[in-house]
């Protein structure tokens, strides 16, 4: 248990080296390891983020007056008992004075170098170069002017994730508009609960999108969120055949111009990123335009070692910040693999055949998709030549230390695997991998740099070994510049700073090793009560995770006593799920686990496994077959959406569930229990 699964190679002389001899000579340190960077950081964290900027060759306008200081709260709510007021995280202002263009620094590589690949379920790769981004870019910038768009303007996109829609984004963002987008299979009301807070002037839209090799319109929809947002007054199509202004008609019409680069405050906003919204309305996170260059900066080159020989296939959407994170890998001039579809379609090996026919070096996926694999019993590393790939990111969820040991038998074993974790809320990650330690199974390997993270327990004090909140004691650059709309941010206050004065509580309960490797054990408001022990629901799902039958669990309390819902394997193309956009099981299938699986015989199994890996007290009070688990677009489950159901609370925003259908079960279910 104790041995590695991955060790660094001794030949590979990585950037996080190169970056530790810079700070050594200029600071004369004698760092020699991770950690020992790690700690320096955190207790000199003005230095290392000045460091970084310098040694990335960031390119200022304007050089900055200051790293970081605090300006004074704008409400008086927002002091903080046993906290320095004028120290508060919440009042950090980074790289004062400082102007700059992440756009411009996205750009800058050689015109012939590939920039992207845009791959469909069906169609062949097509290589994108830096020169013609360029172009189609420079392009889009003298539309938005020649409609108005100035430097704060919203831009909202209804998107597939495929070349048209990172020159869409790059070309509002060199001008100094702020960017907001969501994959097309959100519904209307879901669209519109997003859009209308942030008051866009235009709207970038695909008027349709595939799945599983079937097409679906959704012009009706478009028209219909263009007359709902009044502040719309220009609506761009990436279609060539449409009614409206096609994205074709605009680079045909503007040839031969160089982009505009805006001279751009540290702290201008570049993007909005919207919570999930499955409990209330979406909280709108504005990000700043420097935060977000420094910590996509420090993540691929330090902490993924990525180079402009490296290509990154990340399988997202364009609601995912996964999506931001994968395109800014173009920072260090890496290529990028654009997927449209399904990740099964035309059949489960659809990923993996792209990542062996591009020779991709670096390979993200929801950690889902890898159980999913396992089940499938794919054996990638008979079936495909992966020598190229050099990393694996999984986030989304928890990864099981099952599917550690999957990707070392089964995939690769020479890569290295990064289970990475963070949000929207910072575009980026508080725990990630480092290319000079270990893969230890279950853990990730890391805490990132320049983030200053622990683990609380019940008291606010830091634990290791322990179960409890994670939490950042520092600011960090890519915090949120603020919630949309949120003026005097009590919105902002409330949900990272309620819990312990002064301290961001990210809201994932999580375990701290000895070795400072991090284990998510799930969402804190998801966690279970048993016996007055607090449980991650990450940590019952493992528990059962090696039962054949079982596809999916989830887990909540009712009154009291602990449910667990199991939806069980059908077919090939009935149980796998990933990010999928479309439920996947139809009516017609959904009874069929419950002939081919004896429940009593599969309900004692799950009891015995429980029992073994956890403890008897840890065993449901009531075990249910469910016929589909509720999720977001992205592939989460949702387990507040079912407790919430479960406590006779109505779900009101179900546009932002990617397969709302399944909830009717939960209710009749509710509703029966409540009669008994």
């Amino acid at each position: 248990m104790n041995t590695p699964l991955w060790v660094p190679g001794k030949g590979r002389k990585t950037q996080l080296h190169h970056f530790i001899d810079f700070i050594n000579q200029r600071f004369s340190l004698r760092v020699t390891d991770y950690p020992a960077l790690h700690q320096w950081s955190i207790d000199h964290t003005s230095l290392f983020w000045e460091s970084l900027a310098l040694w990335g060759e960031v390119h200022f306008h304007e050089q900055p007056i200051s790293v970081l200081s605090f300006k004074a709260p704008a409400d008086p709510s927002h002091k903080a008992e046993g906290v320095s007021e004028s120290h508060h995280m919440i009042n950090a202002s980074w790289f004062e004075g400082a102007t700059l263009n992440l756009a411009q620094h996205l750009l800058n590589h050689p015109d012939d170098a590939i920039a992207c690949y845009s791959v469909t379920e069906q169609e062949e790769p097509i290589a994108h170069t830096f020169g013609q981004l360029k172009r189609e870019v420079a392009a889009c910038c003298a539309y938005y002017e020649s409609v108005g768009l100035k430097s704060g303007d919203r831009v909202c996109a209804v998107v597939i994730n495929n070349y048209q829609s990172v020159v869409c984004m790059l070309a509002c963002i060199a001008l100094g508009g702020v960017w907001a987008s969501s994959s097309p299979d959100y519904g209307l009301e879901s669209l519109k609960d997003r859009f209308q807070q942030i008051e866009p002037t235009v709207l970038i839209a695909s008027e349709h999108y595939t799945h599983r090799g079937k097409k679906y319109v959704i012009r009706n929809t478009i028209d219909a969120l263009k007359e709902a947002i009044p502040s719309v007054s220009h609506l761009v199509s990436l279609e060539k055949e449409t009614a409206h202004t096609s994205y074709h008609e605009i680079v045909d019409a503007h040839r031969s111009l160089e982009i505009p680069f805006k001279s751009l405050s540290f702290n201008h906003p570049v993007w909005i990123l919207f919570s999930s919204g499955t409990t209330g309305k979406p909280k709108c996170m504005v990000h700043r335009t420097g935060g977000m260059l420094l910590q996509h900066l420090k993540e691929h080159r330090l902490h993924g070692d990525m180079r402009s020989n490296d290509c990154l296939f990340f399988y997202t959407t364009c609601s995912w910040m996964m999506w931001h994170w994968m395109v800014s890998v173009f920072l260090v001039g890496a290529s990028i693999v654009l997927y449209e579809g399904s990740p099964l379609s035309p059949n489960p090996k659809r990923l993996l055949n792209i990542a062996e026919k591009l020779k991709v070096t670096a390979f993200g996926v929801g950690a889902k998709y890898l159980e999913h694999l396992e089940k499938l019993k794919l054996i990638p590393r008979k079936t495909h030549d992966l020598s190229q790939l050099r990393i694996l990111f999984t986030t989304g969820s928890p990864l099981l230390p099952e599917s550690f040991d999957y990707v070392y038998q089964s995939l690769s074993k020479t890569v290295q695997l990064c289970s990475i974790s963070g949000g929207s809320d910072l575009v980026s990650c508080f725990a990630l991998g480092c290319p000079i330690l270990p893969v230890n199974r279950g853990e990730l390997q890391c805490l990132g740099l320049g983030m200053d993270m622990a683990v609380f327990n019940d008291h606010g004090d830091p634990v290791v070994d322990e179960e409890g909140e994670l939490v950042c004691r520092q600011a960090f650059p890519c915090m949120p510049l603020a919630f949309w709309g949120d003026n005097k941010k009590e919105a902002y206050m409330n949900a990272y700073f309620n819990r312990f004065p002064g301290v961001w509580t990210h809201g994932d309960f999580a375990k701290l090793s000895q070795r400072r490797g991090l284990v998510i054990q799930g969402r804190s408001d998801a966690t279970l009560n048993r016996g007055g022990i607090r449980l991650g629901t990450a940590e019952l799902y493992q528990a059962i995770a090696n039962i054949n039958a079982i596809f999916e669990a989830l887990a909540i309390e009712r009154e009291g006593k602990l449910f667990l819902f199991v939806s069980l394997k059908t077919t090939e193309h009935t149980t796998i799920r990933v990010g999928d956009q479309k439920p996947t099981r139809s009516p017609d299938d959904r009874e069929s686990p419950l002939a081919t699986h004896d429940k009593k015989e599969l309900f004692s199994q799950i009891k015995a496994h429980i029992r073994q890996h956890l403890s008897p007290k840890h065993i449901p009070d009531q075990i249910i077959i469910a016929p589909d688990l509720p999720r977001t677009h992205n592939g989460k489950l949702l387990e507040l959406v079912v407790k919430k159901i479960m406590s006779n609370q109505t779900v009101s925003n179900t546009g932002a569930i990617a397969n709302p259908a399944c909830l009717d079960f939960f209710i009749k279910l509710n509703r029966n229990l409540a009669n008994r």
